[in-house]
């Protein structure tokens, strides 16, 4: 996922601002609660592991360790819970409400695993100030990103484009 490596340092938080709720959040959307989580789960491994996925070009199971664990390991969850509209047919009104919750649902798993790991390593159990650091600077932007996630999925939902490269991928 290139979302970690898009990466913003904002002062008084160990926490970047980076691209990474927009790819989980689309990733469970466009591939289904599953494969997302899959997905999500894959790029989380594969940092853990050592490749340079993560925030800053940064892996190894240090980071998942660190400050910013706790967001990471919501990944998975997070794209479960933004796929769970990918069920309904077509882009109408049940879709888009399942797909707002759901990806409203897994934002709020991302930020309470992360503030909760942010807390325990950085600020002493102190919730609060955890809060204050690794979650408020990225309400905004990351409502946001999802407004851009439901845009883009239903257009490519409407257009046939996901259903198109599943059955090109099954060709394969």
């Amino acid at each position: 996922m290139v979302g970690g490596w898009i990466s913003i340092s904002l002062p008084g938080t160990p926490v970047p601002g980076t691209l990474q709720t927009l790819f989980v959040a689309m990733a469970g959307v466009l591939l289904g609660p599953a494969d997302g989580a899959l997905a999500a789960l894959v790029y989380v491994a594969l940092g853990a592991a050592g490749a340079p996925v993560f925030a800053q070009g940064t892996g190894g199971p240090g980071v998942l360790l660190g400050p910013t664990g706790g967001y990471l390991l919501a990944f998975p969850v997070a794209a479960a819970l933004a796929g769970a509209g990918y069920s309904r047919r077509g882009v109408g009104r049940g879709w888009l409400v399942l797909t707002v919750a759901g990806s409203i649902a897994g934002l709020a798993v991302i930020y309470a695993l992360g503030a909760g790991r942010l807390a325990a390593v950085v600020f002493d159990g102190d919730l609060p100030r955890a809060l204050a650091a690794g979650v408020a600077p990225f309400v905004v932007p990351d409502l946001f990103k999802l407004v851009t996630v439901w845009l883009l999925a239903s257009a490519i939902r409407s257009r046939g484009f996901l259903a198109e490269f599943k059955a090109a991928a099954r060709e394969e």
